[in-house]
C-alpha cells in the first residue's frame, strides 16, 4: 500500500486515540478542579463558623452578648458597640468584674463622647445586703464606704485628647466640693486638703491626643486612694479618699453622667450581688411620694 493510503487508512484510528487522550487529561483536569472547588468550600466554611463564633451578629432588642474573643470575655455596648471585658486588670488594684456599662452624651443633641464600664471585686459584690427597693446610688455608696475596689473604664467613641477629659473629671469634683462646703460637709481644713488632691488628680493627665478606641481607668483602689491608667500604664494618682469617693459616686447622682450606665449598673448588681429589686434613684422616690 502506498504510504499516502496508509496514512489515511491510519488516520480514524489516531483521531479516535487522540480523542481518548483527550478526553482523559479533560477528565483529569475536571477531578482536580473538583477537588480544588471542595477545598475551598471547605475552607470559606470553616471561616464563617469561626467569625460567627467569636463575633455573633448584634440584635439590639436583646440584652448586649457576651463574646469570646481571643480567650477573653467581653460584653458590647449597644449604643456604641465598644466591647467591654467581663473581667478587668488594672495594674493599681486586685481584678474586677464587670457591673454595668453605658455611653455618655453631651449636648441636646446626644452626642456620644465615650462608652463607660462600671466594676467592682467579686468579694465585695457579694458582701452586698439584701435591702428592698435600694437605689443604685445608695448601693454604690456602700460600696464606697466599704474598702472595695472599683473602677470605671472610659473608652473614647471619638478622637478626644487629655486634656478635654481632664477638665470634665475637673468640673465634676469641684461641683461636688461647693456642693459639699455649702452643706457644711467640709471644714475650712477639709476643704483646703480636698482643693490640693483635685489639684493633684489634674496632675495626673498628661498633655496629648486620646485616640478613639483606647481606654483609660479611673480605678479607685481598696484603701480609698484613686489612680489614672491609660492603655496599662499608671499615669498618677492622690490618695485622698474624697477625690476617688466623690469621682466614682458622680456617675450615679442625681443628675448622673451617663443615664445608660446608671440603668445598666442597676441591672448588674441584681445579678452580680445579694440585691434585689434594684431601683433607679428617681423611681424610689416617686414611690415614697406615693405617685
Amino acid at each position: 500500500m502506498r504510504p499516502a493510503v496508509r496514512y489515511f487508512a491510519r488516520a480514524p484510528r489516531l483521531l479516535l486515540a487522540g480523542t481518548a487522550i483527550g478526553a482523559g487529561i479533560g477528565a483529569g483536569v475536571y477531578c482536580l478542579d473538583a477537588e480544588r472547588r471542595a477545598q475551598l468550600r471547605e475552607l470559606r466554611e470553616s471561616a464563617h463558623l469561626l467569625r460567627t463564633s467569636m463575633f455573633p451578629p448584634l440584635r439590639l432588642d436583646t440584652e448586649p452578648p457576651v463574646v469570646i474573643a481571643e480567650s477573653k470575655a467581653v460584653r458590647i455596648d449597644p449604643s456604641t458597640l465598644t466591647p467591654h471585658p467581663v473581667v478587668l486588670y488594672p495594674a493599681s488594684s486586685p481584678e474586677l468584674t464587670l457591673v454595668g456599662m453605658g455611653v455618655r452624651t453631651v449636648s441636646f443633641l446626644k452626642m456620644k463622647v465615650y462608652s463607660a464600664g462600671f466594676y467592682v471585686d467579686d468579694i465585695s459584690l457579694r458582701k452586698l445586703s439584701r435591702s428592698p427597693d435600694a437605689s443604685v446610688d445608695e448601693l454604690v455608696d456602700r460600696l464606697l464606704t466599704a474598702p472595695a475596689g472599683i473602677a470605671v473604664r472610659i473608652v473614647p467613641v471619638r478622637n478626644t485628647d487629655f486634656g478635654h477629659l481632664r477638665d470634665g473629671f475637673t468640673r465634676t469634683l469641684l461641683a461636688r466640693q461647693k456642693e459639699a462646703r455649702r452643706a457644711g460637709l467640709l471644714t475650712p481644713a477639709e476643704d483646703e486638703q480636698v482643693s490640693e488632691a483635685i489639684t493633684e488628680f489634674k496632675g495626673c493627665f498628661p498633655s496629648g491626643s486620646v485616640p478613639k478606641g483606647k481606654e483609660l481607668l479611673l480605678v479607685r483602689s481598696p484603701d480609698g486612694r484613686i489612680f489614672v491608667e491609660y492603655e496599662g500604664r499608671v499615669l498618677g494618682g492622690t490618695k485622698e479618699p474624697w477625690v476617688g469617693r466623690n469621682m466614682i459616686a458622680s456617675y450615679f447622682s442625681k443628675n448622673p453622667i451617663s443615664e445608660k450606665l446608671l440603668e445598666d449598673v442597676a441591672k448588674g448588681l441584681e445579678c452580680h450581688g445579694n440585691v434585689k429589686n434594684v431601683v433607679l434613684d428617681h423611681e424610689k422616690k416617686r414611690k415614697e411620694a406615693g405617685q
